[in-house]
């Protein structure tokens, strides 16, 4: 088998994490797999087997561009579309193994990863099993085999189930609290239940809230980067409003920090990337396994910025990297076909 491992830690050194890792390797290759090890470009300078006193060899790749991988970096490296890189990167394309890594990979989101990033994931797959036969089998097989999994651990497990409950609970609490600004508008008479609701409503939908009144106050050119932290607290006595750092939503941090100008030039160029990248699709030099991939980047890119979800800052955390990253790699494409190498 091919395996593939990434480190972050320095090597050689005498760092506990660095020792795990090499030993790691070394039990994997003296079971005959074919081992390569990504590191950064750090550690002693000396030689990785002699310091480990490593007999069975592996092969060693270090990006010299990284002293350390970016934070969030490591994360996307394991993410769905890598399993998907790696199936298109091997000499033989066997359906065992991509059934086992899919069904690991989306019962682990089930159980440990936040509730919308599940429902995405969902929806790509989804997505793909519609419009791409090459990883239909596989991921209709992997479903099937999780779908029991899935019941026996939401009627089971205490957190799982409470998790998604919530869910549903907070997706009504939203739709109530419509109801009950109607209601109020019209001066119709509102039970003590519907004012609950409202005084319950989630944290981030506060937050929500809170940016977008103070959107409205300077809607065209925006309050400027990174100034909800400080516009936040002139609405903290109004009803269903909440300070934080940021917005927790990229679409409604760009627009609270950039206004309608900022959030149109962004959307315009959104477009054209996206644009650009759906015509590479009917270039003839790219193979179909091209296309998918291609396919899988863009999806990849749709789901960073998906409205109806929390985010971190596009500015500040490690979130707004994927996003940055995401572009550079659905506008790779495009520049491969402008310099012909594609």
């Amino acid at each position: 088998m091919n395996i593939v491992i990434i480190s972050n830690s320095a090597a050689p050194s005498k760092n506990a994490s660095s020792l795990q890792v090499s030993k790691l390797c070394e039990a994997l290759s003296i079971l005959n797999h074919k081992v390569t090890l990504i590191l950064p470009n750090t550690g002693t300078g000396q030689n990785y087997f002699n310091f480990y006193n490593i007999d069975k060899k592996f092969k060693i790749l270090r990006l010299k561009l990284f002293e350390k991988f970016p934070t969030g970096i490591r994360y996307y490296l394991f993410s769905l579309i890598a399993i998907f890189l790696l199936f298109f990167k091997s000499e033989k394309n066997k359906n065992l193994p991509i059934v086992f890594s899919l069904t690991i990979i989306i019962f682990a989101s089930f159980i440990a990863s936040n509730r919308m990033s599940f429902l995405i994931l969902i929806s790509l797959i989804v997505f793909l099993i519609l419009f791409f036969k090459t990883f239909r089998k596989s991921l209709i097989i992997s479903l099937v085999l999780l779908l029991p999994f899935f019941y026996y651990f939401y009627q089971t497990d205490s957190q799982v189930n409470h998790r998604y409950t919530q869910l549903v609970i907070k997706a009504n609490k939203i739709i109530n609290l419509d109801k009950f600004k109607n209601n109020s508008e019209q001066n119709f008479d509102i039970s003590n239940s519907e004012i609950k609701t409202s005084k319950n409503l989630p944290n981030h939908s506060k937050i929500f809230n809170t940016s977008y009144k103070s959107f409205k106050d300077n809607f065209l050119i925006g309050n400027g980067v990174k100034s909800f932290r400080y516009n936040c607290k002139n609405y903290l006595n109004q009803k269903d409003t909440l300070c934080s750092t940021h917005p927790h939503n990229y679409h409604l941090e760009i627009l609270h920090d950039t206004g309608l100008i900022g959030f149109s030039v962004l959307f315009i160029f959104t477009c054209l990337i996206l644009w650009k990248s759906f015509r590479l699709f009917q270039d003839k030099r790219l193979s179909y396994k091209q296309k998918i991939i291609l396919a899988l980047i863009i999806a990849n890119f749709l789901i960073e910025i998906f409205p109806l979800k929390s985010t971190g800052s596009i500015f500040t955390t490690w979130n707004g990297t994927l996003v940055w990253l995401s572009v550079a790699l659905v506008n790779y494409g495009n520049h491969e076909r402008y310099n012909k190498k594609f």
